[in-house]
């Protein structure tokens, strides 16, 4: 076996785990759009912009919760990713630690929960599952192209 047919067979593996995980996260996105809230306190808000070299922003969030009588921290902030500076900062300005929040919770499993339920702005929801697609499509192509 030849080494584009490792490298091909590595991407196949690393497309598929990113693709089911994108695929999970558009299902949880869709469902929590009908979970009920609840009222959280914010116990940590972040915004921080990983590598100086890079635009993207990112919004680190946790919050305490109660459901029926029972405590809850979460972190999870949306079922998207929040990259774009404009909405980290925004998020980081409107949540601020000690604030009050609405907490989206999952009724089935309450230690699941997220502060957004709502659509991204921008509307793009499929952007990682389209992305896990074509990773998957090139990996197969790496490997196809490897035997001859």
């Amino acid at each position: 076996m030849s080494n584009a047919f490792w490298a091909g067979l590595f991407l196949v593996g690393l497309a598929l785990y990113l693709l089911i995980d994108a695929i999970r996260s558009l299902k949880m996105f869709e469902a929590c759009g009908h979970w009920p809230k609840t009222t959280g306190v914010m116990t940590k808000s972040l915004v921080s912009r990983p590598k100086s070299t890079s635009s993207q922003h990112v919004f680190y969030a946790g919050y305490d919760y109660n459901v029926g009588g029972r405590s809850y921290s979460g972190s999870r902030v949306a079922y998207y990713t929040v990259s774009d500076e404009a909405e980290a900062k925004g998020l980081g300005n409107s949540h601020a630690v000690g604030q009050t929040v609405d907490v989206f919770y999952d009724p089935a499993n309450p230690g699941e929960a997220t502060l957004i339920n709502q659509p991204k702005a921008d509307g793009k929801k499929y952007g990682e599952v389209i992305l896990g697609c074509l990773a998957l499509a090139v990996g197969i192509g790496v490997i196809v192209f490897s035997f001859r």
